[in-house]
């Protein structure tokens, strides 16, 4: 497994673009294009999961100093449960050994009706050694 660096023009945006429209709810999701206008300032990085040379999942960065913030995070539905995400998080981790990788994922909520799939969400970060800090953000 590797990490490859997306740019507007890379051969395997359009590939990724699906994966983006298949795992990411409409409602937050943005395209690589307009990710790529936002990132004009050299504060963007996009990053390709990639398994046995095909790309099967992706990382969109946030960077400012030293903190890198995991804006996105997809697999490939068929892809997922097998490790790949887990083992894609600790390529990212290595990637910025002077950084603290920040992500925000939903706080669990029993009335909520996805709390299952935030639960399970919460819990692979929590595996992969991430932290929660007792700050909340809520969204609508």
């Amino acid at each position: 497994m590797e990490l490859k660096e997306i740019t507007k023009i890379s051969e395997d945006k359009a590939i990724l673009e699906e994966i983006n429209e298949e795992a990411i709810p409409e409602n937050e999701r943005t395209s690589f294009d307009e990710l790529f206008d936002t990132g004009a300032d050299g504060n963007l990085e996009v990053l390709g999961v990639y398994e046995e040379n095909r790309p099967v999942g992706f990382f969109v960065i946030r960077k400012y100093k030293n903190t890198r913030y995991l804006a996105y995070f997809a697999i490939k539905a068929e892809c997922r449960s097998k490790g790949i995400g887990s083992k894609a998080l600790a390529l990212l981790i290595n990637r910025y050994p002077n950084c603290q990788i920040v992500v925000e994922f939903e706080a669990p909520r029993k009335d909520a009706k996805e709390n299952d799939m935030t639960v399970r969400r919460r819990n692979f970060y929590l595996r992969n050694g991430f932290h929660e800090t007792g700050w909340f953000t809520f969204y609508d």
